[in-house]
Formats: C-alpha cells, sequence, structure tokens
C-alpha cells in the first residue's frame, strides 16, 4: 500500500445485472482529501457505485485501488474504509450502546471518546437520549445517526456514504454537513443523493465546496451545478 498513491482510482469499472449494465467503463481518480457528491435518478446505480467502491460488491469489468492496491471483495478494508448504507449493519436487538462498544472493540477503542470524530457526531447528533434503547425501537432517522456514529469509528481515510441526509430533519442535517465538511479536509468523503433539492441544500450548508459527479445511463460526468 502506498500512501502516496491516490485515495480511490476506478479503472474501466462496469456492472452489469443479467443484459442491463447499471455501470459502464467508469475511469475516475480521487486525488486526495475532498468532498464529492455522485448526484443521480433512484436507480441510476448510485448504490452499486458505492458498494463497489467500498469492496462489498465485485464489479462485472475492471478494477478498484485504494491507495494502489487492488480492493478486495468481501468487506472493507477496516484500516481504511467504511460506509453508510442503506441497509442497517448494526443489531437491531442490541441498544445502541452495546452496538457502539462492539463497533468499538471491532476497531480497537476502549471508548467512544476515543474515536475522535465518532464521538463528535454522537455528540452533535444527540444520540445520548437514546444510548440504552434497542436500536429495533428507534424510528429510520435514529438508527441512521447511530450508523453514522458507526462508520467514523475506525476514522476512515475513505468514507461513502449513501443518501445520508434521508430521514434526518433540518438541524440533524445541518449539523452532519457541518461534520462532513470539516472531516472531508483530511479526508476522502463520497456521498450520494438523487434529489437536486436535497444536494442544493447540503452545497450551501456545507464550509468546504462540494465537487458534484453526475451518474447517468451508467456513465459518470463532472457536473457544474447552477442554482
Amino acid at each position: 500500500m502506498d500512501m502516496g498513491s491516490p485515495p480511490l482510482r476506478l479503472e474501466n469499472i462496469g456492472k452489469r445485472y443479467g443484459d442491463n449494465w447499471v455501470l459502464k467503463n467508469l475511469n475516475l481518480t480521487f486525488d486526495g482529501p475532498g468532498l464529492y457528491a455522485i448526484y443521480g435518478d433512484n436507480g441510476s446505480g448510485k448504490t452499486t457505485f458505492i458498494k463497489i467502491c467500498s469492496g462489498l460488491l465485485k464489479p462485472s469489468s475492471g478494477r478498484v485501488y485504494v491507495y494502489g492496491d487492488p480492493v478486495e471483495y468481501g468487506g472493507w478494508d477496516k484500516r481504511l474504509v467504511n460506509a453508510l448504507l442503506h441497509e442497517n449493519v448494526m443489531y437491531d436487538e442490541l441498544t445502541v450502546r452495546e452496538n457502539l462498544d462492539f463497533y468499538l472493540g471491532i476497531y480497537g477503542f476502549g471508548s467512544l471518546e476515543e474515536a475522535e470524530y465518532a464521538y463528535k457526531a454522537f455528540e452533535s447528533l444527540g444520540l445520548s437520549r437514546y444510548l440504552d434503547y434497542r436500536l429495533s425501537s428507534l424510528s429510520y432517522g435514529w438508527r441512521k445517526r447511530a450508523n453514522i456514529v458507526r462508520c467514523l469509528i475506525n476514522s476512515p481515510k475513505i468514507l461513502f456514504l449513501d443518501e445520508p441526509t434521508i430521514g434526518l430533519d433540518v438541524d440533524a442535517t445541518s449539523r452532519l454537513v457541518e461534520l462532513l465538511s470539516e472531516y472531508s479536509l483530511n479526508n476522502l468523503v463520497i456521498f450520494t443523493v438523487s434529489d437536486a433539492e436535497d444536494l442544493k441544500q447540503f452545497i450551501e450548508l456545507s464550509s468546504v465546496d462540494v465537487e458534484v459527479f453526475r451518474l447517468e445511463d451508467g456513465g459518470l460526468k463532472h457536473w457544474r451545478v447552477r442554482y
């Protein structure tokens, strides 16, 4: 692994489901830290893109490289990568506290305070009030907040978030964008969004520039946002 190499490079990535190519010949390099949006309609392949880049889904063609090393599929590299997905990857039968303790143990932390940005997210998103609630008893929005904290525990150099603001109220959205803006100063943050108004809100709330790519007809192109 060469930390001097680009954090993420896509080389001829394609993904086919049956006869339908959802992604076609994607070639893209993310050279360093920053905040990037992948904007596209529902069904355009955004979740597929996230899963391939994070090592959860094998492409039909091409390779993904993280700091110069080809991604091995079956799960993300816990040293470098983490992802927020639509699917809940925490345990419904456990409390928020028990879930976070479990993931803290995986990443070698004794307490949440040791995981700087996860703790910041925990405090900012107001999870302390639900710490001893079972995950299954929480609304979608509160489960999402818990998963946001979870995906920051290992302070990933590359953070993927699939539609991160869906299910969050205005205040939580503002707090999350503020956190991700700060985090992107030293790390690569890539999020997906399908609603133009949500993208506009994210850009307006962000304290850093958001570089936007449009995913359409299986291809990615740089997209200049005009509001």
